[in-house]
């Protein structure tokens, strides 16, 4: 097509349009933020991202405390424990667990309990030696995953938290096995209501941030709630690919 019959064309189009013909050299470029998410919650407080977290999560089928005290989180969890009739636990080896003294409060309700890849209390192993099970995991890395799958409670402490999508996110390493959030019927998760912060993309720009360090977890499991799932009649099921119910503990303390 010439000039002569390109101008044709496109005036036609714009009579049909009704407008006048627009010219490329009238045409103004786009004035748009390439990261426009970034300004979202430009304002709020960590008091208004706590509330958000807490609405979002609970609408999604978890239950969220927010505790002011560690004599109020010992009386809260132990209450919760006792009524739920627990008598096995599985928790991550990690400091901010120990920092909360949850071994002497298990041992007071006489329930046993293991720390991922650090035995405390509970029933004898096998002592199996080291070797390769059927399913390729070694021996002692199979008997850490049955521990935690006998588990009612899994107790882990979160890497993240996201107020926009009630998400908690925890990275699997040492001594904080993916097992314990996984596979017991109950996973009750801390965190500090400091760690609280508004979408995923600050989630993404920290993984990146680890990702240039070589520090990577070996795997980041972003958690939305109790696992629900749905068959092709709209059945809702809980517990099928994880646990059936979801505490998040958000401590007000750092």
């Amino acid at each position: 097509m010439n000039d002569d019959g390109r101008d044709a064309f496109l005036d036609r189009i714009a009579a049909r349009l009704r407008r006048s013909r627009r010219r490329s050299g009238e045409v103004a470029p786009l004035a748009f933020s390439s990261q426009p998410w970034e300004s979202f919650y430009e304002g709020k407080t960590q008091e208004d991202l706590v509330r958000l977290f807490c609405k979002t999560l609970q609408s999604q089928g978890g239950l969220v405390w927010r505790v002011s005290s560690q004599e109020e989180l010992r009386a809260r969890l132990g209450s919760w424990l006792a009524e739920k009739q627990v008598k096995q636990v599985a928790l991550w080896d990690d400091p901010r667990l120990e920092k909360l003294a949850l071994a002497s409060l298990l041992e007071e309700l006489d329930i046993e309990w293991v720390s991922w890849q650090r035995e405390h209390r509970g029933k004898e192993h096998d002592g199996q030696e080291q070797g390769e099970t059927n399913d390729g995991r070694t021996n002692e890395g199979r008997k850490w995953v049955d521990q935690a799958e006998q588990a009612q409670v899994g107790i882990t402490w979160a890497d993240g938290a996201y107020a926009e999508t009630g998400t908690v996110v925890v990275y699997s390493g040492p001594g904080k096995g993916r097992s314990v959030s996984l596979l017991p019927d109950t996973h009750l998760v801390f965190l500090y209501r400091s760690q609280i912060q508004g979408r995923l993309s600050d989630l993404t720009r920290q993984l990146r941030q680890l990702m240039e360090m070589g520090a990577l977890p070996s795997s980041v499991n972003l958690i939305g709630g109790p696992s629900s799932s749905a068959d092709i009649q709209f059945e809702i099921v809980k517990g099928v690919h994880g646990p059936r119910e979801l505490l998040a503990v958000v401590l007000e303390w750092d």
